[in-house]
């Protein structure tokens, strides 16, 4: 038995974990114990040494799948049975997969919460793993060398964001900003000319326009710099272990570079080996991205993300700052007719829900400021004020479009909205006396549905998109609790069930909303729930 298996079998003993009972030489998912129907964890073991880490709450169903993918590659099998809830077994899930990585960082066959993806390689789509290697040995060197002309893009693209891309444009720091933008992609990501769009992208003006731009690799952010009024701060991802290889200690690093923040990671793409760099003045980021030491700690982190998967933020990509960054490289445009069509996509996609709601909250915004491109999207707005008496349901219908106010704050919402995705106008108020449940004297909060389309255009001016607008549902329908004030309220399928529920009430108008699931939801029972009106 190898040194590394005897490491992995110390560690799953230190962790609980115990040898399947009747495995029946992996040919059956469990054999015939009757508690592998249980909730809880496994750990395989494979014939190469390479492990596989995961959670169920039916561990004999689970093995069921694993033994159709991988069958005979199998060689042990180990459970640790907890009685946890589903959110639960994913965070304890992770923490394992961060502990087996410590142990053999390249031999894990997970892919989310790992640092390396066994087996995988993405990126040689566009550089061989022989130029893979070289470029990580020298990657400022490798880049410069590298003659390629910028990525053709179609045209719709550089459209959405044009007003994004001429507030960039017309700060002040901008050459600064764009200097160190070119700086961490000549220094950080493999021939990025080359795998623009497809490894990377960045995207400029999010958070209400205070965002400079974000560079994103795989389903995360590597590089990102923030405004502060007319100052700037940043941060940079990295590898943790190479950084305190090549300084010796995280102390090291700490007194060559004082004034920058240095925070444990939890990127799902990065495993727990990374580290963020955190510094909020020019001078502290321009450090940051001259240390050789950090870019190539960065470099190996971007490399690795980009060798799992393709990124999955490109619909905030924005071309005309890579343009900026690259003057000399031209661009072809693609002109490209995109259909109307919605689109279909799988929606089996799993990620951490981060923000939580305040306890009590009856509005709810988003939970992430960006969603993959993979998840359909279907964007809530507003009317204009009736005193206003501008952009009102009638306007709407008449111009075959959606229109609103000039707001910094939600300019890079309507920027985002893509052709093709739905859209809905509903107006949000309080009632009291016609609500459908006991509301016990508290108002309750209430969205009214009166327009529903398709979005078939975004001229890429942050205020208004063209909208095939379909025929006005009467009466309207009403959604109750989950709902939010928000001008632009961006509600993806996919990630989160309270966003399912209210992307297919919203469109299906044979949806009846559950009200007793809602008003027992911890946010709402104390006014609402059962409990509430019985005590």
């Amino acid at each position: 038995m190898s040194k590394l298996r005897n490491d992995v079998d110390r560690w799953a003993d230190r962790e609980g974990f115990s040898p399947a009972k009747s495995f029946a030489g992996i040919k059956t998912p469990v054999g015939g114990d009757p508690a592998a129907k249980q909730a809880g964890f496994y750990l395989l073991t494979f014939g190469d040494d390479t492990y596989y880490v995961g959670e169920s709450v039916n561990l004999r169903s689970r093995m069921g799948g694993h033994n159709l993918k991988w069958g005979r590659e199998i060689s042990d099998v180990r459970f640790l049975r907890r009685t946890l809830s589903k959110q639960q077994l994913r965070a304890y899930e992770r923490s394992l997969i961060h502990g087996i990585n410590k142990l053999t960082p390249d031999r894990c066959r997970n892919i989310a919460h790992a640092g390396i993806a066994w087996g995988l390689n993405e990126l040689e789509e566009l550089l061989s793993v022989e130029d893979q290697d070289r470029w990580l040995a020298d990657p400022a060197k490798f880049n410069a060398d590298d003659q390629s002309g910028l990525k053709p893009m179609e045209n719709g693209q550089a459209v959405k964001y044009s007003t994004a891309a001429s507030n960039y444009l017309a700060a002040a720091n901008e050459p600064q900003l764009t200097a160190l933008l070119r700086g961490y992609l000549e220094s950080c990501v493999p021939v990025p000319r080359q795998t623009e769009f497809h490894g990377w992208s960045v995207s400029t003006g999010s958070y209400s326009g205070k965002r400079a731009f974000c560079v994103c690799v795989g389903m995360m952010e590597t590089f990102a710099v923030q405004r502060f009024g007319d100052s700037f701060g940043g941060f940079v991802v990295v590898r943790k272990s190479l950084l305190v290889k090549s300084y010796g200690s995280l102390q090291n690093f700490r007194r060559a570079h004082p004034r920058v923040v240095v925070k444990q990671s939890r990127y799902q793409d990065a495993g727990a080996d990374t580290l963020n760099l955190l510094a909020n003045d020019p001078e502290s980021l321009s450090a940051l991205l001259a240390d050789a030491q950090v870019l190539s700690a960065g470099a190996q982190l971007v490399q690795e993300v980009m060798r799992k998967h393709p990124c999955t933020y490109t619909r905030y990509h924005c071309p005309q700052l890579v343009e900026r960054v690259y003057p000399e490289s031209s661009r072809e445009a693609l002109d490209v007719a995109v259909s109307a069509e919605p689109e279909v996509v799988d929606n089996a996609i799993e990620t951490e829900v981060t923000e939580e709601l305040p306890a009590g909250a009856a509005t709810f915004t988003t939970f992430n400021e960006n969603v993959p491109d993979d998840v359909p999207i279907l964007w809530l707005v507003n009317t204009g004020t009736k005193r206003s008496g501008l952009d009102q349901v009638d306007d709407f219908i008449a111009r075959s479009e959606w229109r609103t106010t000039r707001n910094p704050k939600w300019e890079m919402k309507v920027q985002d909205m893509r052709v093709g995705e739905r859209i809905a106008v509903r107006r949000r108020y309080n009632v009291k006396g016609d609500a459908p449940f006991g509301h016990r004297g508290y108002n309750v909060s209430t969205m009214e549905f009166l327009l529903r389309g398709t979005i078939t255009d975004n001229p890429g001016n942050g205020v208004s998109v063209s909208v095939d607008w379909e025929p006005i549902a009467r009466p309207t329908r009403r959604w109750y609790l989950f709902t939010s004030q928000d001008t632009v309220w961006a509600v993806p399928r996919g990630l989160h069930p309270w966003h399912d529920l209210l992307f297919d009430f919203v469109l299906d108008d044979n949806a009846v909303q559950d009200l007793d699931f809602w008003r027992n939801q911890r946010f709402w029972a104390a006014r609402f729930g059962d409990s509430a009106v019985t005590s």
